[in-house]
């Protein structure tokens, strides 16, 4: 009995410590971003995981959407506006959806400063997803040291959702990473 009051004490405490770190790091752009994209790797593991289905079954009801992919580019060039904000180009291709439910892309810029990184953070709320190429200028904001003219690393994550045109629900995501200059 000592024993597995011991091992339930042991898996409370660290299901409290698992808790609070994720609430802690969801304080925090850079947490939240984190998060984001843990969720991502964990829906795409376990969306590799299909059903067996007997192709030769009767008619049984289809799953999941049919959407073009989701294209994510970024600019070779992003503008530095002041030392802690910087615009970044970013174009988005999706759809053509019948109904779009939601969509967003978070920007992560990096750029080394000294003994340390400097990292912005920004984003979309929303894109259209009409199967054309819109660019979006995102500002980012500088989180902890100012930014100079110089190299960085851009990272966008983007997601829609939405029916296609024969009504099925699905998602698509895209991730891209490039070096960009950053320039005044």
């Amino acid at each position: 009995m000592k024993r597995w009051k011991r091992t339930a004490a042991v898996g409370s405490a660290v299901l409290t410590l698992a808790t609070a770190g994720v609430v802690v790091a969801s304080a925090t752009p850079a947490g939240s971003l984190a998060l984001r994209a843990a969720g991502h790797a964990i829906t795409s593991a376990l969306s590799g995981v299909r059903p067996v289905v007997d192709a030769n079954a009767g008619a049984g009801g289809g799953s999941g959407a049919n959407f073009p992919p989701l294209v994510v580019t970024v600019g070779p060039k992003a503008r530095l506006t002041s030392k802690l904000t910087i615009d970044v180009n970013v174009s988005i291709t999706c759809g053509p959806v019948l109904e779009e439910n939601y969509s967003f892309a978070n920007v992560e810029l990096s750029e080394a400063a000294g003994h340390t990184v400097a990292n912005a953070y920004g984003g979309l709320s929303s894109f259209p997803c009409d199967g054309n190429t819109y660019t979006f200028v995102v500002t980012t904001q500088a989180q902890n040291v100012p930014f100079r003219p110089g190299s960085g690393i851009a990272n966008v994550y983007a997601q829609m959702c939405g029916a296609d045109s024969l009504g099925n629900f699905g998602c698509e995501d895209a991730n891209t990473t490039s070096a960009v200059s950053i320039k005044k």
